[in-house]
């Protein structure tokens, strides 16, 4: 145990945040799976609901840890603390947590480099590559045509207001601490545009 903790230290921290989102996930019942977005592969948790009609929640996660400093971005952008995923396990069924690009385990994959979750975290190619994750999953699980509420943690609140524009069943939106000018927030915090 020892060695294999060590090993896991080593490639994520030991406990690393994939691990408890994992944990999380699992201990809720959730389905882990990836779905293939536009440019990107994204981590899902699903948890299906009993009524076929009810909404389909839909939560993402804030930005996580995409700088290590002021001006090195980190090798992995996984939050540490899950609110979003916590906020999902008491939400309604069915839901689904969309794990952000290059999020989750994804950071070593192709095309992730840290510009995605640094300059560009809600770009046009994240923004569309969640959506279409969304709707592949959806169309996937039967959930197409449905209601979507969308619930996101500070910036994925921010990513859940962009994708809700661009979603026809979108019904709801809620955030939670999020950034929504994102000039002034940029402005504010002496981060560039």
């Amino acid at each position: 145990i020892l060695l294999c903790c060590l090993a896991t230290w080593l490639a994520s921290g030991c406990g690393g945040p994939l691990l408890r989102a994992d944990g999380i996930a699992s201990g809720a019942g959730f389905v882990k799976d990836a779905v293939q977005g536009t440019r990107f592969t994204h981590i899902v948790y699903i948890a299906e609901g009993p009524n076929p009609q009810s909404p389909v929640w839909v939560y993402i996660e804030g930005d996580g840890v995409p700088w290590i400093g002021e001006t090195i971005p980190s090798v992995d952008p996984t939050p540490r603390t899950l609110v979003a995923l916590s906020l999902m396990l008491r939400g309604p069924r069915p839901a689904v947590f969309l794990g952000r690009p290059c999020y989750f385990g994804m950071a070593a994959q192709a095309p992730c480099e840290p510009v995605w979750w640094t300059h560009r975290r809600f770009s046009e190619d994240v923004v569309a590559s969640m959506v279409a994750a969304y709707r592949k999953l959806a169309a996937d699980r039967g959930w197409a045509g449905r209601p979507v509420n969308l619930v996101g943690f500070s910036g994925g609140g921010t990513l859940a207001t962009l994708m809700a524009a661009r979603l026809a069943g979108a019904c709801a939106l809620i955030t939670v601490a999020s950034p929504l000018d994102i000039d002034e927030w940029a402005a504010s915090r002496g981060y560039s545009p």
